[in-house]
C-alpha cells in the first residue's frame, strides 16, 4: 500500500545501531528485515549470498528514517524477462521488459526502494527461469562480447543505464551462461539507444 510506514522501536533502532558497529558499519539486508519484523538475528546461511549494505547505503538507510522511527515503505516496480536463443546456442538475447530508471534516478531512491528496483529485476529473471530451465546453457562461455540496447521514451546519456545492465550481467553470470562479467572473460560494446514508447533493455550475449 503506497504511503504506508514501518515503525521502528527504540530497542530496534540501538539493535541496528549496535550491530552494524560490530560488523564494520555495515549490516546485511536480511538481518534488518529480522530486526524490523521482531525475529532473532543470525548467521546467514550456507550457501546463500548476503546483500550486505554498505556503509553509505546504511547511512542512506538511517537518515530515511524519522525521529519516531518511522520509514516510508519500498515503492512498487513491475518488470518482466525474456530470453531467446539461436539454434547454435552461440547467441542469447536478453529482454527486460519494464520502466528502468536511470543511474542518477536509482541513485537518489530511498534505500528500501533501491534495494527493492535491484531485486524487482532479479526477481522477474528468477520467475523466468523457475519455467525454461531448458535454455540455460550446460557449459558457461568463457569469452563473449555483450551488445546492449536501451529502449527509452527520452534520450540518456551514455552511462545512464550503468546500474541496470550491471544487474543483467550479474543475472547472465549467475544463471550460468558467462563464468565471469570480468574483462578478462567479457567485452561489452557501448549501449545502444532507441527512443521507444516501449520501455526495454535488450542485451545480446554472443560467444566469442
Amino acid at each position: 500500500m503506497a504511503g504506508a510506514i514501518l515503525k521502528l522501536s527504540k530497542k530496534q533502532q540501538d539493535e541496528i545501531l549496535a550491530l552494524s558497529k560490530k560488523r564494520n558499519n555495515s549490516i546485511d539486508a536480511q538481518t534488518y528485515a529480522k530486526i524490523c519484523s521482531g525475529q532473532k538475528t543470525g548467521t546467514t546461511e550456507k550457501g546463500k549470498v548476503s546483500d550486505r549494505m554498505s556503509a553509505v547505503e546504511y547511512r542512506e538507510l538511517m537518515q530515511s528514517t524519522n525521529k519516531s522511527g518511522a520509514t516510508t515503505q519500498a515503492r512498487r516496480f513491475d518488470f518482466t524477462f525474456d530470453v531467446s536463443a539461436s539454434k547454435d546456442k552461440t547467441h542469447y538475447l536478453f529482454t527486460l521488459y519494464g520502466k528502468h530508471l536511470a543511474v542518477n534516478r536509482i541513485n537518489s531512491l530511498p534505500f528500501r526502494s533501491k534495494l527493492a528496483y535491484k531485486s524487482s529485476i532479479k526477481k522477474a529473471a528468477d520467475n523466468f527461469f523457475i519455467v525454461n530451465k531448458k535454455i540455460i546453457p550446460k557449459e558457461a562461455f568463457s569469452k563473449a562480447i555483450i551488445t546492449p540496447v536501451a529502449y527509452n521514451k527520452r534520450s540518456r546519456d551514455d552511462d545512464a543505464n550503468s546500474i541496470n545492465l550491471k544487474i543483467l550481467r550479474d543475472i547472465i553470470v549467475s544463471y550460468g551462461f558467462l563464468v565471469d562479467d570480468s574483462r578478462q572473460y567479457l567485452e561489452q560494446e557501448k549501449c545502444g539507444e532507441v527512443i521507444s514508447k516501449e520501455w526495454k533493455i535488450e542485451v545480446m550475449l554472443i560467444q566469442r
